[in-house]
């Protein structure tokens, strides 16, 4: 940990000195030795940046799992010590049947696999691989899903994430209350009827996600010093979390989840000559475009990509100071215009008639899993003949901005020429 404390400490410093150089250099104090200097200071804060956080993925997987043990526990009525015993049985069979398939288990644990995946896989409705299905211990499901996170900003971008144990649509009313208005009621007067009012509905499937196989070599499986599950469930994870972060961004809902762009609407367009660029006037007339309603809430934040956030660390507002402020503590987000941000890879990078950059309340999206992750072991001679054994995982995801209108998030988009 004195590691990670003498990094903070080291970007609490710069990142007040960077504050100060913002707040007292500005207008014509502005000068070019002060640009380099706020420059250096930027990349100093990035450099920490990246090592805190190498560090706090440690530490936010140990509490993860800290967490999940606790919520089992509560969950069946037993000890967290309880829990950590069952897990490790649980892992112990995962193990086992992803290095040797069900040859490789015990009578015991063969009988265990088959009463936890069994009602699963009958409701699963895909054609079973060879070998079966093996469904995800609770804990390592978990698991997938943090590695699901880790690479998609929808997941860390304050969306409303829900779990439910089967995929049965979910129907959500939505309504749109902000052109309503009360009224005076004059002495003996009857109050108006107001039947204009409308419900719209919005539903939240469960799409089947698939890995995609891994070929994983015989080499690697029959070593036992080479932590091979690990390799495997972060990869399986891995695809799955980038795919779904590419529907939950970007997609039409045509059969697939609709993306966060496709559901918002526009909230600035960018002048001709602007089609890989935006102007400081332009994110502030994005910010208020969204209503003061769901600014005011003080969760609205920007999205978008790293290359875009390399190029607003470089514009600067009315008074000469840049847009880009480093939080002081390494807890405390970074905010352009004071606005937190989000990095999504799958947001477009600016381009003719590019949907570039997003504004307002993303927990109005709402992102469904569906409990139980199945992984398949797969050995026939498509595998065999190149001494590799596939690993394959499904599991049901869909995402939706819930939102009448798509008013509660809104986009920049850069002109087309």
């Amino acid at each position: 940990m004195a590691g990670i404390n003498e990094m903070r400490d080291e970007r609490r410093a710069k990142a007040k000195e960077l504050r100060n150089l913002v707040d007292t250099k500005t207008g014509d104090l502005w000068t070019p030795e002060i640009d380099t200097q706020y420059n250096n200071l930027v990349a100093e804060i990035d450099r920490l940046d990246q090592g805190i956080e190498r560090y706090q993925k440690v530490l936010d997987v140990e509490a993860a799992n800290l967490s999940n043990l606790v919520k089992r526990a509560d969950e069946r009525g037993i000890s967290v010590d309880e829990v950590q015993n069952i897990a490790a049985q649980e892992t112990a069979i995962m193990v086992a049947w992803l290095r040797g398939g069900h040859n490789a288990l015990s009578p015991e644990q063969a009988q265990a696999l088959n009463q936890r995946t069994s009602r699963f896989v009958q409701n699963l409705g895909v054609t079973i691989p060879t070998e079966g299905g093996f469904l995800a211990p609770d804990l390592v499901g978990d698991r997938l899903l943090v590695a699901m996170k880790a690479y998609g900003g929808m997941r860390q971008s304050g969306a409303q994430i829900m779990s439910t144990s089967n995929g049965n649509g979910i129907p959500w009313p939505t309504t749109d209350p902000t052109g309503e208005t009360g009224e005076i009621v004059g002495e003996n007067a009857l109050v108006n009827d107001d039947d204009d009012i409308k419900f719209g509905q919005v539903n939240i499937g469960a799409y089947m996600y698939s890995s995609k196989a891994v070929p994983v070599p015989f080499q690697l499986l029959q070593d036992s010093a080479y932590p091979i599950e690990a390799h495997i469930i972060d990869r399986l994870g891995m695809r799955i979390g980038r795919i779904t972060n590419q529907h939950f961004t970007t997609a039409d809902g045509n059969a697939k989840p609709r993306g966060i762009i496709t559901a918002s609407t526009l909230g600035k367009a960018g002048a001709t000559g602007q089609s890989t660029s935006c102007k400081w006037d332009d994110l502030i007339d994005l910010e208020h475009s969204v209503d003061p309603a769901y600014r005011q809430s003080g969760t609205c934040k920007y999205m978008f990509n790293d290359t875009t956030l390399r190029n607003i660390k470089k514009m600067k507002d009315g008074m000469g100071r840049p847009l880009w402020l480093a939080g002081v503590e390494s807890k405390d987000p970074n905010t352009v215009n004071t606005y937190e941000y989000v990095i999504n890879q799958d947001v477009p990078s600016m381009a003719a008639s590019a949907k570039s950059i997003l504004f307002g309340r993303f927990d109005y999206y709402v992102i469904r899993d569906v409990s139980g992750i199945m992984l398949f072991r797969m050995t026939d001679s498509a595998y065999t003949k190149r001494a590799q054994v596939g690993f394959l995982s499904l599991s049901r995801h869909d995402g939706n901005l819930i939102a009448a209108n798509g008013d509660a998030v809104r986009y920049y988009q850069n002109s087309a020429t």
